[in-house]
């Protein structure tokens, strides 16, 4: 059995002919246009960013630190600061836990991992920041070519090379 696959006016794919695909695509068609309606749910279209509250157990090592791995400080005051690379930031907070520090993870998604690591060379920050030594850009068996950094409160960054 074989479907001719059409794209419609909205962008959805239909199938005519085929009831049971079509069905499927008129289901997913209804819930994009539900989210974009509002219908109780978020308006995907006005989501700007997703910042994370990343711990600092010395906070001004801490933005000293993600200042010299390229960061910008855009605010800061006693509680938090507000660090900028491009147009990604992150809320560097003035608390600490150390099993929460310690479980942190996150991951900065870069076009060339190699190319990024020469020009950042986060080994120099392992004497100034008394930091754990980072790990060198290798292939994971996840598939992702990542390096790994680990900041003086124990966060670990994985900056990874974008696999598309």
């Amino acid at each position: 059995m074989s479907a001719a696959i059409v794209l419609d006016a909205t962008g959805w794919f239909v199938f005519p002919g085929t009831p049971q695909l079509d069905k499927i695509s008129t289901r997913f068609r209804q819930q994009r246009q539900q989210h974009h309606l509002g219908e109780g749910r978020i308006i995907m279209d006005q989501i700007l960013a997703i910042r994370p509250f990343v711990p600092a157990k010395d906070f001004d090592a801490s933005k000293r630190f993600y200042q010299a791995l390229g960061f910008t400080l855009t605010h800061e005051d006693e509680s938090i600061a507000i660090l900028k690379l491009g147009s990604f930031s992150f809320i560097l907070q003035n608390f600490y836990v150390k099993e929460f520090a310690e479980n942190c993870m996150i991951q900065l998604l870069v076009r060339d991992v190699d190319s990024w690591w020469q020009k950042t060379n986060p080994g120099e920050l392992v004497q100034q920041f008394s930091v754990n030594a980072p790990r060198e850009p290798a292939l994971q068996s996840w598939g992702m070519k990542v390096g790994f950094i680990f900041d003086p409160s124990g966060v670990l960054w994985h900056v990874a090379e974008v696999p598309f």
